[in-house]
């Protein structure tokens, strides 16, 4: 009679052999919460190559209590090295939290970096430290075009498409924030910029509006991509102004880019009532996205808060491969 170990190879034939899969073990080291130590020190457990990635803290969405919608904050910066390292050498730092600030109103600052020291061998050492990204903007419009405040008011960079009150406005007030600094590193990435592409002058309307959410490098793709993000309706409408349908169409965003795809969206509503619950804090203080992915703004009314959404905290990814 045949073995079961036997019955299973037969029918599962060449499928139990993957030949896309990494080679190595992997180490990935994040922040896990509002304050807690982001600190890690990982030593060699044997001789061998180490291939290094890390990423600073995306930015943070910003608060708004007027009509008026805000633009993505930005992705931290990247970097990337492969060193070799002798058993018993060590890789030690810190990974950056995203700014979780949730109640300063229109910009929430820049988010932290993630910094790391590498032993990989007598004396010889290297850093590198990669800075988060700058949060994003949100203000008050009641009655005038979005996209003329933002050029007028906040000086940031604009491109007028189609008539005066229209056009493309991004993220690069501070050039962006997050540059990427390393003695050796083989790549140094600063802060890819977010934009939002206003396509109305009504600020409450942004089902108009298309919000460019870009993410850090290899978190979805090599060089990393834009999230193209549309919301939903019009008349503020308690479904696309609310925080949870924004985390909701990010992840469901992530999962098309991405051919690995995990969670799905959802939404969150508050006491069985059918209300979105996006009136509080928590949503722009909960870390929902993941490393290398910033927040996206809010899209608040007279009346209502709006705390857009924290972006994803700082990490480190490191691939051993023994010799």
């Amino acid at each position: 009679m045949a073995s079961l170990s036997q019955l299973l190879g037969d029918r599962l034939g060449s499928f139990v052999e993957e030949t896309n899969l990494e080679q190595g073990e992997i180490y990935t080291f994040t922040a896990s919460g509002y304050t807690a130590d982001s600190c890690f020190c990982w030593i060699a457990p044997a001789t061998g190559t180490a291939v290094i990635e890390i990423w600073g803290a995306s930015g943070s969405g910003a608060l708004q209590c007027c009509c008026g919608p805000g633009i993505p904050g930005n992705p931290g910066a990247y970097a990337k090295q492969t060193v070799c390292m002798p058993s018993g050498c060590y890789i030690c730092g810190f990974t950056g939290h995203s700014c979780c600030n949730a109640d300063s109103n229109c910009f929430r600052g820049c988010s932290e970096a993630s910094c790391i020291q590498i032993r990989h061998g007598s004396g010889d050492c290297s850093c590198i430290c990669v800075e988060g990204g700058a949060g994003g903007y949100s203000f008050c419009s009641t009655g005038t075009s979005p996209f003329c405040c933002y050029v007028s008011n906040h000086s940031f960079p604009g491109t007028v498409i189609g008539n005066d009150d229209c056009g493309m406005i991004c993220n690069a007030r501070f050039n962006g924030h997050g540059f990427a600094y390393g003695t050796d590193a083989d790549v140094l990435i600063d802060s890819r910029i977010s934009c939002t592409h206003f396509r109305t002058c009504n600020p409450c309307c942004e089902r108009r509006h298309i919000h460019y959410v870009a993410t850090a490098p290899n978190v979805v793709s090599q060089e990393g991509t834009f999230l193209m993000y549309q919301p939903g309706d019009c008349a503020c409408s308690v479904v696309s102004r609310s925080a949870p349908d924004r985390a909701g169409g990010l992840w469901s965003l992530l999962n098309v880019g991405n051919p690995n795809a995990t969670t799905a969206g959802y939404r969150y509503f508050s006491w069985g009532s059918g209300r979105a619950c996006q009136c509080y804090q928590s949503w722009g203080t909960y870390p929902m996205l993941p490393y290398g992915v910033p927040g996206i703004g809010g899209n608040s009314c007279d009346g209502s808060r709006d705390h857009g959404l924290r972006g994803g905290m700082g990490a480190v990814r490191i691939r051993f491969i023994r010799d």
